[in-house]
């Protein structure tokens, strides 16, 4: 495993602020934020498998899967966003809040592991 593995400590909190939600919020926004977090999570996660199988990339090629990455990321939460609402009522606001917040802090794991491996 990677060395630095409590780095998705923060994603699993962005999870855990959504049980706020359940208590103060609509049932719909805590879903909605849940799921979004919970995306995030999950692209954390896949990039700690990512990262511990490419692990003797050249930061040149790191660079370049995490350029190659982002877009499809964005094109996950598209067809989530449109396919999962079709099915689950969720309140799409708060899905991309936490999915954004979720995103920046999978950003920042990525920049970070990019600049202790280079």
């Amino acid at each position: 495993m990677y060395q630095n593995k409590y780095l998705f400590i923060p994603s699993l909190l962005n999870f855990f602020i959504s049980f706020i939600f359940y208590f103060y919020k609509d049932f719909n926004e805590f879903l909605g934020y849940g799921l979004g977090a919970l995306l995030g999570l999950f692209f954390v996660l896949t990039w700690f498998l990512l990262i511990e199988r490419v692990n003797k990339l050249s930061s040149e090629k790191l660079m370049s899967l995490i350029a190659f990455f982002f877009p499809l990321k964005l094109l996950i939460f598209a067809l989530i966003t449109y396919g999962l609402h079709s099915y689950v009522s969720f309140d799409r606001l708060y899905f991309a809040i936490g999915f954004v917040i979720g995103l920046f802090i999978n950003i920042y794991i990525e920049i970070y592991v990019f600049w202790r491996l280079k």
